[in-house]
């Protein structure tokens, strides 16, 4: 009886672990999508050209309405001459930019993304949302979005609960 037992066995734990490894999940290596890869391309070549005032660049990557929205005081959009007038000191030394996710609705792209930059020495990070029109790595930046990391602004949470009227 030994004899049988021991094949039925083995038999049953094989059948087994090819159960156990067939259900298990299998890791999927994760790799940007083309949208996200031709747009990193582009915010990168935007950022580095704002840097360097490279206006050539620019010019190709900037609508002739682009402008930048944000929540500091005055609430009023910087119109594009405005923006690319910045002070030297304003212009980043390093950024990076990360979690980025891209909608397509047409031939407009809305893309998001956290921006890591070094401006004066101090390290400053923003949410932002760039809207892009056109065609791919043709596209044109119509408008930006860009808000201070929470916490890092004296801007009101406005998801934290009821106002304290301290804000």
């Amino acid at each position: 009886m030994r004899v049988i037992l021991r094949p039925a066995v083995f038999a049953v734990l094989l059948i087994f672990a090819q159960a156990m490894f067939a259900q298990t999940p299998r890791k999927s290596i994760s790799s940007a999508t083309r949208q996200v890869a031709i747009f990193s391309e582009l915010e990168n070549k935007l950022e580095t050209a704002f840097a360097e005032r490279d206006s050539a660049t620019l010019a190709k990557l900037l609508s002739d309405d682009f402008e930048v929205w944000s929540p500091r005081p005055s609430g009023d959009p910087i119109a594009r001459d405005e923006w690319l007038q910045l002070a030297p000191e304003l212009r980043p030394q390093s950024f990076h930019v990360r979690q980025m996710a891209v909608r397509t609705f047409g031939n407009l792209y809305v893309v998001s993304f956290v921006l890591n930059e070094i401006v004066s020495g101090l390290q400053q990070t923003h949410f932002v949302v760039d809207v892009w029109t056109g065609e791919g790595a043709q596209a044109r930046l119509q408008v930006r979005y860009e808000a201070p990391e929470p916490g890092k602004d004296k801007i009101p949470n406005l998801f934290s609960g009821r106002p304290t009227g301290k804000q």
